[in-house]
């Protein structure tokens, strides 16, 4: 499994907790994350903190902010930068038990139009430089038709073009999710909710003749307003039913509130529970943004958000008791 994520921060405890939890839950042997916020000082030790034993790399030669982080399982897979800019980098990955060798570009475009050019420039050079299946995922800021936006203002069609462009030129094709496209909103209600369709895989057609079976969903995500992207790679094309598709008919009020009302249900207790209601709700988002489930979102995260502010007030009460009780005893708990 790959797997790419923008994950607004990594550096409270909860949000490494999170992320380790994805990549675990996903089988995932590579990742890319975006927008760490962590600095350059402290990226070996919160990397290590979030999957100790696997290898990291970073772009902080490029941006000083270290927008991209790269991390594997060494002990499947070898890892060779080729290249880091500050919007991409350009990997050679071996697959160690058989000796394969891929091509993967992270991507994390910069917000101003201006300065994605170069990200552009950068892709079709890269395109040449991956004599092999090639992959390139991430949060590219930008969209290639007018109906990949919902709310805000209009986005002009030279940037969609440029977009297009870009991928025309480097012979790239678009991979679609089997669970929805809208992978990031501002999380704002009503008439001020933007919802795009930001986070995208492509495959060159090297890939797709080698690598057939790929596939690629969207996980929820509790703490971001960007899904985690998780892609299934395998060589073996899985025929069965048709991926289920969301038509805009169920959107009425009506078909939508069952689906609310079943998540509403979910039993457990605090954590547990918010967290299985946020991610039902999330998974629903990805085809369908009706103003019912955006309201139901909202008031699930501020349950979440609220019980995870409990749970870090109990634990840091449970270890500053333990210190008092333990701290003259010289216990193990002084010696992890």
């Amino acid at each position: 499994m790959i797997g790419a994520w923008n994950v607004r921060g990594l550096n409270k405890p909860r949000r490494k907790k999170e992320v380790k939890k994805w990549i675990t839950s996903n089988s995932s042997h590579f990742v890319c994350l975006f927008e760490t916020r962590v600095r350059a000082v402290s990226f070996d030790i919160i990397s290590k903190k979030v999957m100790p034993s696997w290898s990291w790399a970073d772009n902080y030669v490029a941006h000083g902010l270290g927008r991209i982080w790269i991390g594997w399982n060494a002990a499947i897979l070898s890892v060779v930068v080729l290249d880091v800019q500050a919007q991409c980098m350009l990997l050679q990955v071996t697959i160690l038990h058989s000796g394969e060798i891929i091509f993967c570009t992270p991507v994390y475009a910069a917000n101003r139009a201006v300065d994605r050019k170069a990200l552009w420039s950068y892709i079709t050079h890269y395109s040449i430089l991956a004599n092999g299946p090639w992959i390139t995922l991430g949060d590219w800021n930008a969209i290639r038709f007018h109906g990949d936006k919902k709310g805000g203002k209009r986005v002009p069609q030279k940037l969609l073009d440029e977009f297009s462009n870009c991928l025309h030129t480097a012979n790239l094709l678009k991979i679609y999710a089997t669970n929805g496209e809208w992978s990031w909103s501002n999380r704002q209600r009503t008439t001020r909710r933007i919802c795009v369709k930001l986070d995208r895989v492509f495959l060159n057609n090297q890939w797709l003749d080698q690598i057939p079976g790929t596939k690629m969903a969207f996980s929820a995500a509790k703490s971001s307003d960007h899904y985690g992207v998780v892609v299934q790679v395998s060589k073996t094309f899985a025929a069965g039913p048709e991926p289920f598709k969301m038509l805009k008919l169920w959107c009425l009020k009506e078909t939508v509130l069952p689906i609310i009302e079943q998540a509403w249900k979910i039993e457990g207790k605090g954590v547990l529970k918010s967290t299985q209601k946020l991610e039902d709700i999330q998974l629903q988002l990805l085809s369908n943004s009706s103003e019912d489930l955006f309201e139901a979102e909202y008031k699930i995260r501020e349950e979440y958000q609220a019980s995870m502010t409990d749970q870090e007030i109990l634990l840091a009460q449970k270890a500053r008791t333990l210190w008092l009780r333990e701290n003259d005893r010289c216990s193990a708990f002084f010696h992890h």
